[in-house]
């Protein structure tokens, strides 16, 4: 998988990241409005990882130090109901010609997805719910239900709840 490493953000990752978009994105209004508050909230919250609130996890290509997105996740494991939620996945503007670089949305999509399944493991819940925000990655989420309908993994159940693609076992 090319897009394998979702991890918290460290400084020079941040900063790293914050550099490549902004050059990306050349001055795009969406940028400032999206992203602009998005790398101050990062920077607040650098390297902590609290239960119950959300957290921005950047996904990486394995060597690369920066994101080609960022991965808006709650961690709610010690609740109740123990669950890890995937709210947003924000691209890189790299790809916001999401036609000219569909192929490459789609390895996000599932890079993260991938990421927030192995961080439900390391986290020992039983539920992850993925929400798919954009139609892209709805899309992605409808064709993984599926692919796990039809061809079932053992304790793995898998359910459509509105734009909530959940997962438990």
């Amino acid at each position: 998988m090319k897009y394998s490493n979702l991890t918290l953000f460290d400084e020079q990752t941040l900063e790293d990241t914050r550099q490549n978009w902004t050059a990306f994105a050349g001055g795009h209004s969406v940028f400032a409005l999206e992203c602009g508050p998005i790398f101050d909230w990062i920077e607040e919250r650098l390297g902590e990882e609290k239960a119950l609130e959300t957290v921005a996890y950047g996904l990486f290509e394995p060597g690369v130090s920066t994101a080609a997105a960022i991965v808006e996740v709650v961690n709610s494991a010690k609740t109740k109901g123990p669950m890890i939620k995937m709210l947003k996945v924000l691209v890189s503007p790299q790809f916001w010609d999401t036609v000219a670089h569909r192929q490459e949305v789609l390895n996000i999509f599932v890079g993260a997805i991938g990421g927030c399944i192995n961080l439900s493991v390391r986290k020992k819940t039983k539920i992850l719910k993925l929400y798919g925000r954009t139609n892209e990655l709805l899309s992605v989420m409808m064709d993984l239900h599926t692919l796990l309908v039809s061809s079932p993994i053992d304790g793995i159940s898998a359910k459509i709840e509105g734009r909530w693609l959940v997962l438990e076992g």
